[in-house]
């Protein structure tokens, strides 16, 4: 039971590869909003896909009994004692922990692999992170640069005309970009932070396996700090994260990442950093 966003999907994946290896031949099903339960899918941490807030479900927000069974439940949310976890209990054994950690300077995908009474072990979350590009097909397609400068907190996000000014440095040196916009980004259209008819390649609103299959096959990844960032880095991709007033000690994507803590970062900064970037 993991509800939130992409980079809180992403997050728990660690703690999935747990849940497998300790229920070998186990039919995992992850309730998650659908469209970012996807990525656990894609790169094969889970076998399915529930709803979280489908009919299936539902009754236990209320506190019914639903109609549907679990051996036994993981749960990640805020509250772990409300009344869909008491509902929850009433099915299976129930191993719950809070979504968002109290102890600070702990990764939080450290600390969402704790359930279940796990020792956390760093090298063996370092596997899991190193082993997830590997878990995807390999793709025949590549792509240079790809650049996403959404966020879905504006505070988050680097100045606009930023990204166009590393892109413009790019194009001019050679490279190819392609930028990745969501539905919350398609006003940079219009903004002219993409201008149409160069010779960029857009993206709109891919779908979360087509998204996989980019950034699995980008040379480098430019973004904020948001759910496709984390996404990029589990894909494999080289990563240039710029992070704001998150703490990436805690919330940073993990892969091949290099983070700028600042957004005031120079067009320079990040241009010095692009050029350093390789798979590994």
């Amino acid at each position: 039971m993991r509800p939130g966003a992409l980079g809180d999907v992403i997050l728990t994946f660690p703690a999935l590869d747990r849940i497998r290896s300790i229920n070998s031949g186990a039919k995992i099903t992850i309730a998650a909003n659908p469209l970012y339960a996807q990525a656990a899918l894609e790169f094969r941490l889970v076998d399915e896909i529930l709803s979280f807030e489908g009919r299936e479900l539902r009754p236990l927000f209320i506190g019914q009994t639903a109609n549907i069974h679990f051996d036994e439940a993981y749960v990640w949310m805020k509250d772990v004692d409300d009344l869909f976890v008491q509902s929850l209990r009433k099915i299976c054994p129930v191993y719950a922990s809070p979504s968002i950690q109290s102890h600070p300077f702990v990764h939080q995908s450290e600390f969402l692999f704790r359930i279940h009474g796990a020792d956390v072990s760093a090298s063996e979350i370092a596997r899991v992170w190193a082993s997830l590009p590997g878990r995807l097909p390999i793709r025949s397609e590549e792509f240079d640069v790809c650049i996403h400068p959404g966020s879905a907190g504006i505070h988050k996000r680097w100045a606009l005309e930023r990204f166009r000014a590393v892109r413009d440095s790019l194009v001019q040196s050679g490279r190819r970009v392609s930028w990745i916009l969501g539905p919350a980004e398609n006003e940079l259209l219009e903004s002219g932070i993409v201008m149409s008819g160069s010779e960029d390649t857009i993206f709109r609103s891919p779908s979360i396996r087509e998204l996989i299959g980019i950034l699995s096959s980008c040379k480098v990844f430019l973004g904020n700090d948001s759910g496709v960032s984390h996404l990029a880095a589990a894909a494999g991709a080289p990563c240039i994260v710029i992070f704001g007033p998150t703490d990436p000690c805690i919330w940073a994507p993990r892969g091949n990442v290099q983070i700028l803590h600042t957004l005031d970062a120079s067009v320079q900064d990040v241009l010095d950093l692009l050029k350093s970037a390789r798979r590994h």
